[in-house]
């Protein structure tokens, strides 16, 4: 069907930045982006998707002469509107079934010709089934999963490792070595959101107006400059809470993370390559960072402890990312040098644990 809109250059720039279209695929369909113009209301849709993730952003339109769907290559459009601002009109030429079926987007005497293909041939998106909608602040939660997802494992052979877990109250990741929780205000069925859906859906949770549901294969937020879906893990997630159970014994430690942070950037490179082996320990009210098991590289940064505190062994990438998730003080349990090692914030609301690596 035959498209003529006209919007703002600027307005279309924004709606393709983030757009999931692929830079080169053996299936051309899938570089593409899908353009819907609608009469009532004037605005049109744009749609992008790729294996698992859907992203609908709706401009308003200044003019539709003729409403109608297209798909457009989303690397050559994006490229013709660069730099436009004020009006510019989309209208497509040549019959569907044509191969000199294209889509003409032109301002004043500029005027960029791209090939186009049928809309009906555009992948559909993931199916949602039957959701729900939880009671919750979208922007607590998408703070809660920005805080836990450095935990989530990169590669795993455990699929469920591989994003993000919503159980209850609770947003957890893990990687098998570290792990971190924080709780929310909001009752979830068990869901896994994938790790490389994490970064669009809190975008989305961001936006104004952000409205969540989730069914057992996919998540959606809805938002007043359009829509995101991601599918979700079909996986049963390890055991956490048996993980995150706090011990009632241990030596505590009052500390800051932006006292630590510095500290830990100095000593990145002296630390052993392969271990990143980092030593802690806390004597009068002082923690020493000792680079591998070298006593003579150390840095420090303040600490009150109530008690004799163990010295334990960490891998130092892994404190540093608990430490720019932490962001102020936070309260550090040692159990002991061999036993997973605690750290958390508030009224224990985010709960931060890492595996010691073992001497």
């Amino acid at each position: 069907m035959n498209v003529n809109v006209t919007v703002n250059a600027q307005g279309l720039a924004a709606a393709l930045k983030n757009n999931l279209a692929q830079k080169r695929s053996t299936l051309n369909i899938l570089e593409h982006v899908l353009l819907i113009a609608t009469e009532s209301p004037a605005e049109l849709r744009v749609i992008s998707r790729d294996f698992s993730q859907e992203i609908e952003v709706v401009i308003a339109a200044e003019r539709v002469e003729q409403a109608g769907s297209v798909t457009c290559h989303a690397e050559k459009l994006q490229a013709a509107v660069t730099g436009l601002a004020g009006p510019a009109t989309l209208s497509t030429t040549g019959s569907p079934d044509s191969e000199q079926f294209k889509t003409v987007l032109q301002q004043g005497r500029r005027r960029f010709q791209i090939l186009s293909m049928p809309a009906d041939i555009f992948p559909k998106g993931q199916e949602m089934g039957q959701a729900k909608s939880p009671v919750l602040d979208p922007e607590e939660l998408a703070k809660a999963i920005a805080t836990v997802q450095y935990a989530v494992a990169v590669h795993d052979a455990r699929p469920a490792l591989l994003g993000v877990h919503l159980n209850e109250h609770d947003v957890v990741a893990t990687d098998g070595h570290r792990a971190a929780c924080a709780l929310i205000d909001a009752d979830f069925r068990p869901i896994t959101i994938p790790r490389d859906s994490l970064k669009n859906l809190i975008a989305a949770l961001m936006e104004e107006g952000a409205e969540l549901r989730y069914s057992d294969s996919a998540i959606e937020v809805v938002h007043a400059c359009g829509r995101y879906r991601s599918q979700l893990l079909d996986v049963k997630y390890v055991d956490y809470k048996r993980v995150m159970r706090i011990p009632v014994s241990g030596v505590t430690a009052t500390l800051d993370a932006a006292h630590i942070a510095p500290a830990l950037s100095r000593l990145r490179s002296f630390v052993p390559v392969g271990t990143q082996m980092l030593g802690c320990e806390i004597n009068e009210n002082l923690l020493s960072l000792t680079a591998g098991t070298e006593s003579d590289t150390k840095d420090e940064a303040e600490a009150q402890c109530s008690g004799s505190w163990p010295k334990v062994h960490l891998n130092l990438s892994y404190l540093n990312d608990a430490m720019n998730a932490v962001k102020g003080e936070f309260t550090w349990l040692n159990t002991g040098t061999q036993n997973p090692q605690f750290l958390w914030t508030g009224n224990q609301e985010v709960v931060h644990v890492l595996m010691p690596i073992r001497m």
